[in-house]
C-alpha cells in the first residue's frame, strides 16, 4: 500500500524546522555572517582609527578578504564531497580560530591580511555547509521555504 496521506498536505514551517540539523544549520549560517561582518568591520577600524594605516592598505585587505570569500567557491565542492557537510562547516569554525588568532598576536599588515584571508576562507566553508546541510532531502517547495526562512535570519544576525 504505497499512499502516505500525511505526505500530501505540505509540511508547515514549524515541522520542516523540527529535525535538529535544521536548526543547526540556520545557527551556524547566521553565525558565518555575524562573525564574519563584525571581524571584517572591525579590523578596518583598527587599521585606520587605531593603527593609523591608510585607507588604500586598508582596502586592499578587504578587498583580499573578499576574493577569500568567494575563491573557494572553486573548490569547496571537492572539499563538501570528501569530508561531508559538518565536517566542512567545522573546518570553516577552524578558520575563524585560525583568523582571530591571527588577528590577536601582532598589528602588522602581514597579520590583518593573513586574518583577513582566514575569515573569507571560515565564512565560505561554514556558509555553504550550513546551507547543504539546510536543504539535504527536501522537495524543491520545501528548499524554497526553508531559504526563505534561513536568509531572514542570516540577514537579520548580519544586521
Amino acid at each position: 500500500h504505497h499512499h502516505h496521506h500525511h505526505h500530501d498536505r505540505r509540511r508547515t514551517i514549524c515541522e520542516l524546522f523540527r529535525p535538529y540539523r535544521m536548526r543547526v544549520a540556520v545557527v551556524s549560517a547566521s553565525s558565518a555572517m555575524f562573525v564574519m561582518l563584525i571581524i571584517m568591520g572591525a579590523t578596518s577600524l583598527a587599521m585606520n582609527r587605531q593603527y593609523g594605516y591608510g585607507l588604500t592598505t586598508v582596502s586592499l585587505v578587504i578587498q583580499l578578504h573578499v576574493c577569500a570569500m568567494f575563491i573557494p567557491c572553486f573548490f569547496t565542492g571537492e572539499i563538501l564531497a570528501f569530508l561531508g557537510k559538518v565536517n566542512t562547516m567545522v573546518l570553516g569554525c577552524l578558520f575563524f580560530v585560525i583568523s582571530v588568532l591571527s588577528g590577536f598576536t601582532g598589528a602588522k599588515i602581514s597579520n590583518f591580511l593573513f586574518s583577513l584571508i582566514a575569515l573569507g576562507m571560515g565564512w565560505n566553508f561554514l556558509f555553504i555547509g550550513s546551507t547543504r546541510l539546510l536543504v539535504e532531502g527536501l522537495t524543491h517547495d520545501e528548499q524554497s521555504r526553508v531559504e526563505g526562512v534561513n536568509e531572514v535570519f542570516v540577514q537579520g544576525f548580519g544586521a
